[in-house]
């Protein structure tokens, strides 16, 4: 058995997010985490937000979650009362791409 069997691999979604207002790092990643605890797949998905600007983000999660991640992401309508819509991007298996592809969003 390799380690990584073990460990777990991990996956980073890059997401962009359009809304009126602006979001803090710590609100959104509440958001989502209480989201994920509310379909019931926080065990499964193990999110951790890496980055977030406002406008662009990278969420990492196991990769046996990746899916429902996604699906979770994408169905956020609201963070602390503020209307939003976030879009994933791109998911990598390494943060070095997730990072180039999210600094691509950020200067677009």
């Amino acid at each position: 058995m390799v380690v990584r069997d073990k460990v777990g691999r991990k996956r980073y979604i890059v997401f962009s997010v359009a809304t009126e207002s602006a979001l803090s790092h710590d609100d959104f990643e509440r958001a989502a985490v209480s989201l994920l605890r509310e379909k019931g797949a926080l065990r499964t998905v193990r999110p951790k937000l890496i980055d977030f600007d406002g406008r662009a983000g990278i969420l990492r999660c196991a990769h046996t979650g990746k899916d429902e991640a996604i699906d979770i992401l994408n169905s956020m309508t609201s963070v602390t009362g503020a209307r939003v819509r976030v879009e994933t991007v791109k998911t990598s298996g390494t943060l070095r791409k997730a990072r180039a592809v999210a600094k691509g969003l950020a200067s677009s």
